[in-house]
């Protein structure tokens, strides 16, 4: 059995920490195995993951102790390294690059860095960091992945190698089901089968935008009062929750938190709405098509590369919320909902299918 030593998930669910999860949960644990390094605290599924054989080095985030971090992480590795054939080492910036630098070091053959952005996230020093480490990350890796194009030109120069990966999904779990519906807006104490369902899954970050999000709402409030939005993801929400009550909508937006049944959230939705400010290849994207849903996001922001329906509406981000949610409105009236699992699973975005090009990506 490989094993693999990965990077990239933390203690709350997002699309970086979906996505491993998505192929490790799939990957055939008699052949490959992954353990995981995370910072202060456990992964959101360190239980799933003991369970399936792995394990987790939790260490000291740089911004907590920089010298305990390099410490930490060189104990892994020292420790360790031999029983690896490779790292996966997974990002948004290339802000530090320490565990591929020490991978090398420590003789680890196949040393993979996946980017899963398409712009910056972080503040001016960030930005700085990832410049420089950009141009070095050649020195160190030898393999290049990225979720979309955009992503791959973010991270890569143009002249990179690289691997697309899939943001594959469990297309059964996704696929529209009228029953799992009407049970899902009951259990939300949605009442009416009438009532406007408009979505959103994703953490409280800036870089989703939830302002902007909260903004296209009131509009829909305005042309379809009987409208509700819901909000699923981790993080603080407490700027957002205030500018909920600022707009007198308290009682027409529902903060879920954190959800593991996201896919029966969808089905509740009659719209999602991903307004972000950039993305690599969104997660929710894919999922939001697979359930069927009407999905709408920015033009400039999403790769065309998420296109695998028709169910996804590109809309300008220069355009005003007003704009967004009229069109918004008029593109969801006629729309019957149907099962589009069989079109994502032909497109290449089905774990079961996508898992089984991983050993020989690996190269290990």
């Amino acid at each position: 059995m490989k094993r693999i030593l990965v990077f990239g998930l933390s203690h709350e669910k997002g699309g970086m920490e979906a996505l491993i999860m998505n192929y490790y949960r799939a990957l055939d644990k008699k052949n490959i195995q992954f353990d995981f390094v995370t910072y202060n605290y456990p992964p959101y599924c360190e239980q799933e993951i003991d369970a399936l054989g792995g394990r987790c080095f939790v260490i000291p985030g740089r911004h907590k102790s920089y010298i305990a971090n390099k410490l930490a992480l060189n104990n892994i590795f020292k420790s360790h390294a031999s029983e690896y054939c490779a790292i996966w080492y997974n990002c948004c910036m290339a802000i530090d690059i320490t565990a591929l630098i020490m991978a090398r070091r420590f003789k680890i053959p196949v040393r993979i860095i996946h980017s899963h952005n398409s712009e910056p996230m972080m503040g001016t020093v960030s930005k700085i960091l990832h410049n420089i480490n950009k141009k070095n990350i050649y020195r160190y890796a030898n393999k290049f992945w990225a979720c979309s194009q955009n992503a791959a030109d973010f991270m890569f120069n143009k002249k990179t190698e690289v691997t697309l990966i899939n943001n594959a999904i469990d297309v059964t779990r996704y696929k529209y089901d009228e029953n799992t519906r009407n049970e899902m807006r009951t259990s939300l104490g949605i009442s009416s089968p009438d009532t406007f369902v408009c979505g959103h899954v994703g953490r409280f970050h800036y870089q989703k935008n939830h302002p902007f999000l909260i903004e296209i709402f009131a509009w829909i409030q305005k042309i379809r009062p009987d409208s509700i939005l819901l909000l699923a993801g981790a993080g603080d929400d407490n700027t957002i929750r205030k500018l909920v009550e600022e707009k007198n909508l308290t009682q027409k937006v529902q903060f879920l938190g954190q959800r593991d049944d996201v896919e029966k959230v969808m089905q509740a939705m009659d719209a999602f709405i991903l307004p972000s400010l950039f993305e690599g290849l969104p997660f929710v994207i894919i999922e939001a098509q697979c359930a069927g849903l009407p999905t709408y996001t920015g033009t400039e922001v999403v790769s065309k590369d998420a296109q695998l329906t028709p169910n996804l509406h590109f809309i300008s981000t220069e355009k005003s919320a007003e704009e967004w949610a009229k069109e918004i409105i008029l593109q969801s009236k006629n729309i019957k909902r149907t099962d589009s699992s069989e079109i994502i699973r032909q497109a290449g975005f089905d774990i079961n299918s996508e898992v089984l090009k991983f050993p020989s990506l690996f190269n290990c």
